[in-house]
């Protein structure tokens, strides 16, 4: 239960219902409910004492998404215009009382010594994931109602509108927005692999040299479907004959993914006091995203996942000053005393930008249902890895088109940060120890900014107005702690 003013506004803003002073509103929400059990048998096989082989199988049963209650949630019909109950206890989505009983992942893993210090590894796996709540084709159902408080008010001649199945008389859908989906979703599952040669170079030092790549498989996505083809306006949409201009998006499984990447790893034990570790990745990522950008034509939505940059290098190391007793340098005295048991640490990342779209309104689209497609670049050269680009580059689409300009063509600034601490202990008796810290972080004071605005015709249109997040300006922070 929502007090008077809560509940009010609440509903206001959820259901578009009117705000009246001096009434209580009671509102029912369902929760959704996944139950999964999993099981594995693994076992490791020696051969020739140069061959070990890890099998394993892996085995997920999903149970079907559902709502506490019967009828706590439904399903848009978009050939109907009508709402068919759904989601009760032990049914899925759809009324079916089925599980995805074929989730079978098998696990492969080898690793051949041929030589002394040197190992080859490689390995292949299946993982799979049942599709998120938030990515599912459920409606829930959301029931309303309003009373006039005790006393000289009298009851309100209105009731909050209610949506969903058996609620108001009538199964027809309001001009609301819905989600539908496919009657056959598929279970999403991702096929890792990797080989890689690791030598032990002495003195210390590691090297691995690999390559390391995935396949998604069933991904879920939304797709816009009331929206009309490119220069046909509110006749072109496809709803029309029931009157409905709502936003309305199927949801399914069945887009593909994938990841190709070579690495390199370099790294040192902790051997004179100094270790350091060295990690170089270059790959690249392409799916379709979850929202299709472009609902006309699914495969211009394949294009570099958000999350994809190119080059990825990163480097830590821990050292203790060469200062103290028993080190090179000051070992005695009071110059001793006082430089002796500091450590350095520090991690340095580097990376190349994140892809980014560059988008206008959809008005010379003139295809209702669309807030925004893809702006046309008439520029010369690359604006890749520029925080601010000129705006004259890009235009609006030519009238009753499409933007032809793929997902993600366009890339970000780079992402540099050395974050950095200095520490020491100090033994305070026998069972106390003194923590003195500093840390600097963003030490070099780079400002990283995130993708410039890119929506065509926004006041900022081709600057970079944001940093990234956790990457701010340069800062230091001291402090010590007693450690008993």
């Amino acid at each position: 239960m929502l007090d008077q003013s809560g509940a009010n506004a609440f509903a206001s803003f959820l259901l578009g219902a009117p705000t009246v002073s001096g009434v209580s509103t009671f509102l029912e929400t369902p929760t959704y409910e996944q139950a999964y059990a999993s099981g594995y048998v693994t076992d490791t096989i020696n051969l020739w004492r140069v061959v070990q082989i890890e099998l394993g199988v892996r085995y997920d049963v999903f149970s079907p998404l559902r709502t506490r209650r019967a009828g706590a949630a439904f399903n848009f019909n978009p050939t109907t215009n009508q709402l068919n109950a759904s989601g009760g206890s032990g049914f899925d989505e759809y009324g079916n009382s089925q599980f995805d009983r074929n989730n079978i992942a098998p696990r492969v893993g080898i690793v051949i010594n041929p030589i002394s210090r040197i190992a080859v590894r490689a390995g292949y796996g299946v993982h799979y994931f049942p599709v998120p709540i938030t990515q599912s084709a459920l409606n829930q159902s959301v029931r309303g109602v309003q009373a006039g408080t005790v006393g000289g008010f009298g009851s309100v001649p209105f009731t909050l509108p209610s949506i969903g199945v058996g609620v108001g008389g009538s199964n027809v859908a309001p001009n609301l927005p819905f989600v539908t989906g496919s009657l056959d979703s598929q279970t999403p599952y991702v096929q890792t692999y990797n080989a890689m040669i690791q030598a032990d170079l002495g003195n210390g030092f590691l090297l691995d040299v690999g390559y390391v790549g995935n396949v998604g498989r069933q991904l879920p996505f939304s797709r816009a479907l009331n929206v009309g083809l490119p220069g046909t306006g509110a006749t072109g949409l496809p709803f029309s004959a029931f009157g409905r201009s709502a936003q309305t998006e199927f949801r399914g499984t069945g887009l593909n993914s994938n990841y190709n990447s070579g690495q390199v790893n370099l790294t040192k034990r902790f051997v004179s006091g100094l270790a350091i570790a060295g990690a170089y990745t270059f790959g690249k990522a392409l799916d379709y995203g979850f929202n299709q950008a472009n609902p006309f034509v699914t495969r211009s939505n394949y294009g570099p996942a958000d999350w994809d940059r190119r080059h990825i290098l990163a480097i830590s190391h821990n050292w203790r000053l060469p200062f103290g007793k028993g080190s090179k340098y000051k070992s005695t005295g009071a110059a001793g005393w006082i430089l002796g048991n500091w450590e350095l640490n520090g991690i340095l990342h580097w990376a190349t930008g994140t892809p980014y779209n560059v988008t206008t309104n959809s008005l010379a689209c003139n295809c209702l249902g669309l807030t925004s497609q893809p702006a046309a670049f008439i520029g010369n050269g690359s604006i890749d890895g520029q925080a601010n680009f000129n705006a004259s580059q890009f235009s609006v689409a030519p009238a009753g088109t499409f933007g032809s300009q793929g997902r993600n063509s366009f890339r970000g600034p780079d992402l540099f940060s050395y974050d950095a601490s200095l520490f020491r202990n100090v033994l305070v008796g026998e069972n106390f120890k003194l923590e003195l810290r500093g840390e600097a972080y963003n030490v070099t004071n780079t400002t990283n900014y995130a993708a410039p605005q890119s929506s065509f015709g926004s006041p900022n249109f081709g600057t970079a107005t944001r940093t990234f997040n956790g990457v701010g300006g340069r800062q230091f922070q001291v402090g010590a702690r007693l450690l008993f």
